[in-house]
């Protein structure tokens, strides 16, 4: 039971129509590598990123050199400028491609019920709505317990590397350098998903499944809602 007026943090999982009923009956948790995003980005550029797992992101105007032994005083400096691995400008952005690693990616939102359950508010950017418009849309209300059931269906399978946190997003002309692959941060341009990625790093190629059950109980379907949101939307642009 929910209090009115009352604002609660949740996820929203969008999912393509053919793959929703065996997630909300069945719990079924789909893992894509990260590889599989780097490489949407061709066919679809609104969920796809090519720099997914972003290593290296440097300011415009610089460049760096890997030295090829440790430097221990400022005579060491000209060998590096000398011997030391130039990066050129042109490729100052740059990311891991691996299919093994996998994610599963959901919006971190909130809700809010008022006006004596007549109206519903969520925390949701509307091009979210609109980029992923075709999807089931499945409000996830009690998101720990879903936490909790994903990783307790991955431990018994033997992962036990396993990383949860929300996305961070930078701007890639300002940021600077990310020495190793960082799978949870994205370019600024994917904000409007305010992501949240539970990673599971593993030592096989290709995606990965688990079932944690029925979701009926800490799951609404809203498509309907976000639909309507949607022929809301186009009326307004």
């Amino acid at each position: 039971m929910f209090d009115f007026d009352t604002t609660y943090g949740c996820f929203i999982k969008a999912i393509s129509p053919q793959y929703a009923g065996n997630f909300y009956n069945k719990g079924e948790i789909y893992f894509s590598t990260i590889g599989y995003y780097q490489e949407l980005e061709e066919k679809d550029s609104n969920i796809g990123d090519s720099k997914e797992n972003i290593f290296m992101s440097l300011p415009k105007g610089y460049m760096c050199f890997l030295p090829e032994k440790e430097l221990n005083n400022l005579e060491d400096i000209q060998h590096l400028i000398e011997s030391g691995q130039k990066i050129p400008i042109e490729n100052a952005l740059g990311a891991f491609k691996t299919h093994k690693d996998v994610v599963h990616c959901l919006c971190l939102s909130s809700f809010r019920i008022e006006e004596n359950g007549r109206q519903k508010r969520f925390g949701l950017d509307p091009a979210f709505v609109v980029k992923y418009s075709g999807s089931r849309f499945f409000i996830i209300v009690e998101y720990e317990p879903y936490l909790k059931k994903i990783m307790a269906a991955l431990q018994r399978l033997g992962y036990d590397k396993i990383y949860c946190s929300p996305v961070e997003y930078f701007n890639k002309d300002t940021e600077f350098i990310h020495t190793t692959g960082n799978p949870f941060k994205k370019r600024d341009k994917y904000q409007y998903q305010n992501e949240y990625r539970i990673l599971v790093k593993k030592d096989t190629l290709g995606p990965l499944t688990v079932n944690i059950g029925s979701l009926s109980d800490i799951a609404i379907d809203i498509t309907t809602l976000m639909e309507n949101s949607i022929k809301a939307l186009n009326k307004q642009s």
